[in-house]
């Protein structure tokens, strides 16, 4: 991560990330991300998890629903696929 030039800080990681279950030397490289949904109350994020030698050895999909009726609760989803589309982690909060 780069630091913030203003502050001298990293910036945060997403919370979610900590649930991940990457091997050493595995990062995520943002691939994709978008809304669904007839009023677009799904937003999804798609991440390929990298090894340290830049090859693609996994995926990673984290979506918020949010519900389009009062009080508007949010669900998210977390499903981490190893290279063969096997899941190896997915958890909803």
């Amino acid at each position: 991560m780069r630091e913030d030039t203003k502050t001298g800080t990293k910036p945060r990681q997403p919370a979610w990330k900590k649930r991940l279950k990457l091997g050493p030397g595995q990062t995520l490289r943002l691939v994709g991300s978008g809304n669904t949904g007839n009023l677009g109350q799904r937003d999804v994020d798609l991440y390929e998890v990298i090894d340290s030698a830049g090859l693609v050895v996994g995926s990673v999909e984290y979506s918020e629903v949010t519900s389009l009726k009062p009080p508007f609760l949010s669900i998210r989803l977390l499903v981490q696929k190893g290279k063969d589309a096997e899941t190896i982690f997915e958890t909803r909060w």
